[in-house]
């Protein structure tokens, strides 16, 4: 399941959304009972809240996709989202700068999972780099 819109990471929001929102609708409005995996294609929603340009992610996981993560019903379901801006051409390819047209770095994705009623975030994404993996405190 792909979820496309306008991220907000201040606000938190996707198309002005917030993620106890947008859960609750995917499953009792539309009926979605189980997915394999849910890519949330929009800006920043991976993004802490209160970070600077220059770190975007902190030790506590609190952003757009850890608390759409949160509000699934349902666990062992991975939510990709990114921490940096990103863009969808007509054809569906993402990429990063609305100017420069360049292809997203693997590196700007997040696996976000909930298990044990817990959320983690999985960044790190190069096949050769270290894998880092944080618990929310939601």
């Amino acid at each position: 399941l792909c979820l496309v819109g306008h991220g907000d990471w201040q606000t938190q929001t996707i198309a002005g959304w917030r993620a106890n929102q947008i859960a609750p609708w995917l499953l009792n409005d539309l009926g979605l009972c189980h997915v394999n995996t849910i890519s949330l294609i929009s800006c920043s929603v991976a993004r802490d809240a209160n970070t600077l340009d220059s770190v975007r992610l902190s030790s506590s996981i609190d952003s757009f996709a850890s608390r759409f993560t949160a509000a699934l019903p349902f666990e062992g379901v991975p939510v990709f989202a990114r921490y940096f801006p990103v863009w969808v051409r007509p054809n569906g390819t993402k990429y990063q700068s609305a100017l420069e047209e360049a292809p997203m770095p693997k590196s700007s994705k997040a696996k976000f999972y909930k298990s044990g009623g817990q959320v983690y975030r999985r960044i790190g994404t190069t096949k050769d780099g270290p894998v880092r993996y944080d618990e929310a405190d939601i």
